[in-house]
This record gives structure tokens, sequence and C-alpha cells, in this order.
């Protein structure tokens, strides 16, 4: 999988230390989000999301505030975002080159 390091790391410790499987739930997010987003667009004959358009991607905002006090996600918001990305982009839309460009944003920080 094509994650930063410091990704790389977080989920590791996230297995090791909590027994919480981050990739499982990144894709579990990603199809369940897909399912909704699937039928809001038929429902309101919406476009597709353009998840490279929105700032609150995946309405990950709502859900973060909901566990933000879990030890293994205080302050990783970027993180899981960029775990349901990777799955968003190889398993949902098929977008890899749009991944590689978003995970350049956050190379040196």
């Amino acid at each position: 999988m094509k994650f930063l390091d410091s990704v790389t790391k977080y989920i590791e410790n996230t297995w090791k230390k909590y027994h919480v499987n981050l990739l499982a739930w990144g894709s579990k997010y990603a199809i369940s989000f897909s399912d909704e987003v699937c039928i809001y667009s038929y429902d309101s004959k919406d476009k597709e999301y353009d998840v490279k358009k929105e700032k609150n991607k995946f309405n990950l905002n709502i859900k973060y505030s909901q566990v933000s006090d879990i030890p293994y996600i205080k302050g990783k918001k970027s993180y899981l975002e960029m775990i349901i990305m990777y799955f968003w982009c190889t398993r949902i839309v098929d977008e890899e080159e749009y991944l590689e460009e978003y995970l350049k944003k956050f190379v040196g920080k």
C-alpha cells in the first residue's frame, strides 16, 4: 500500500497497542460512504461525488468530532482521511493518479 511512513507507523502502532485494524475500518468507511453518495446522487440527480473539490472529504468532520477523544484517534484526522482516500481511489473510483497527487500534499509536514 502506498502511504507515508508516518501513516504506516500509525496503522501498525494502533494495531499493536489497541488491536484496532484501521485498514479494515478505512475500507468499510469508503464503501459505506460510496453507498451513501450513490443513494444521494440518485435521489437528487446531482453529479457524482468529487473528492477533489470537497473540503470536508468523506464528511469526516462529523465522524471525527464523534470519536476524537479516543486515544488512537485524537489528533489523527488527516491520517484517517489518508486511509479512507487510499481505498476511495484504489477500490471505489479507480483514480490512483489522484492518490499520488493527494499524498504529495502531506510530504514534509
